[in-house]
């Protein structure tokens, strides 16, 4: 003839969990919940969509900008002259050697004389008399 199963259902399985129902009933609650929001961004994105594209219709229906006046012109023409002659303006010269000592010794005296006023200053150096002159 035939065989017979018998099967147990577990008692877990059987019984309801003490938050099952709230569990359950929250997750609904929160599908719902994402489900209208998906719906409402939606909408929001086609509205912005058509605000975009009526700003570059009347942006092609615009007016075009007012011609410059004669002034403004000249002005532009001016500005571009000096900047070219920025840019076609030689090079300056280029220092000697010895220029460039020169510059290096009377950099270094102004050093010199800063750092002995700085430490007068301090009180650290007492004011000396003026130094012999150099030969």
């Amino acid at each position: 003839m035939g065989t017979l199963h018998i099967l147990e259902v577990p008692w877990n399985l059987r019984h309801p969990s003490s938050n099952e129902s709230t569990s359950i009933q929250n997750y609904f609650e929160r599908e719902e919940k994402r489900l209208e929001y998906y719906v409402d961004r939606l909408v929001f994105r086609e509205q912005e969509k058509r605000e975009i594209d009526a700003e570059e219709q009347r942006k092609k229906n615009a007016p075009p900008p007012p011609e410059e006046t004669e002034e403004q012109v000249e002005e532009k023409r001016e500005i571009d002259a000096e900047e070219q002659r920025k840019k076609n303006a030689p090079p300056p010269p280029e220092e000697t050697e010895e220029q460039v000592e020169e510059k290096m010794r009377r950099e270094y005296e102004e050093y010199l004389r800063l750092e002995n006023e700085l430490l007068i200053a301090l009180g650290v150096k007492q004011e000396e008399d003026e130094p012999l002159p150099e030969k």
